[in-house]
């Protein structure tokens, strides 16, 4: 799967070469190469690997990362593309620039 990558919402300009790890990766690996219309950055989302996200509304929600996009619509891209129930916090602390700072994580 390859999500795009902003620079955790636009804090570095030149990510020419971040954005071209993903690709190269799976060419390596000789794997397909599934392209999600959205912006989800490591640290972005936790998952149980029994089929639970957890993530926050600062991170995805946030206007520099996927503008145009509510949140049922990021959960639902998320559902469609990793087939997992989605959870959401409130966003909780600002003052991270829509960074994740999530409280919980699941065992």
């Amino acid at each position: 799967m390859h999500f795009d990558f902003n620079a955790w919402g636009g804090l570095y300009s030149d990510t020419a070469s971040d954005k071209c790890v993903p690709a190269a990766v799976l060419d390596l690996a000789g794997a397909p190469r599934y392209v999600a219309p959205l912006v989800l950055e490591g640290g972005s989302v936790h998952v149980d690997g029994e089929g639970t996200l957890l993530t926050t509304e600062e991170c995805l929600l946030a206007p520099n990362r996927n503008p145009g996009l509510n949140r049922m619509q990021i959960e639902d891209h998320l559902q469609q593309y990793l087939g997992v129930k989605v959870c959401t916090q409130p966003a909780a602390d600002a003052s991270q620039g829509g960074a994740p700072s999530p409280p919980v994580c699941l065992p």
